[in-house]
């Protein structure tokens, strides 16, 4: 049975510097908020704070996983999950998938202190910086808001027999995220 991986966190969390050991060790990745960022027909929602609609989010998963689903692949799926409609989707479009969830747990200061880490290196390298990063108090928002619903999510994600969101103190550094979740994954069944 095919594997995906699901980070759940903040803004700032690390999902993507942990989707990216995955990818190296041979997961696909499906990063959300790359697709949201290239495809929102109105940036302005999601650069205030706001979240990509359930519809369109729906739309670009269903395109993100299509090939990966019809070829049984293995994948990272980081920043999918914002709202209990997103939970049923992503678990109603992925039936034969051993879904493991991992919520990455941090402090706002460390989340914060990510982003400005990025916005650094982003200014170093000549990248643009992320449009969503600019603005601390849209980003504290947006962490707001993920606070908020997060109770609810993982409550939508346990009602479904077998599935469990494994909380990783994302505090640590990625090595030690990393090998959290590798040690998690090895007590795992397939559901």
């Amino acid at each position: 049975m095919p594997i995906a991986i699901i980070l759940l966190g903040p803004q700032g969390s690390g999902k993507g510097t942990v989707a990216s050991e995955f990818i190296g060790r041979g997961y696909n990745p499906v990063i959300m908020g790359d697709l949201i960022r290239k495809n929102q027909t109105d940036p302005s929602v999601v650069n205030n704070g706001g979240l990509a609609s359930d519809e369109s989010v729906a739309e670009l998963f269903e395109s993100a996983v299509k090939i990966l689903r019809a070829q049984g692949k293995d994948f990272v799926l980081d920043g999918c999950i914002r709202t209990n409609n997103q939970v049923h989707m992503v678990i109603n479009k992925l039936p034969r998938y051993d879904l493991r969830f991992f919520l990455l747990d941090c402090s706002l200061a460390t989340c914060l202190s990510r982003i400005a880490g990025r916005k650094d290196k982003h200014r170093a390298t000549g990248l643009p910086e992320r449009e969503d990063d600019k603005d601390i108090a849209t980003i504290k928002r947006r962490i707001s808001l993920f606070r908020s619903n997060i109770s609810s999510i993982i409550f939508e994600i346990e009602k479904h027999k077998g599935l469990k969101v494994h909380t990783v103190s994302a505090e640590n550094s990625v090595d030690e995220v990393v090998s959290c979740i590798d040690g998690l994954m090895s007590t795992m069944c397939s559901r």
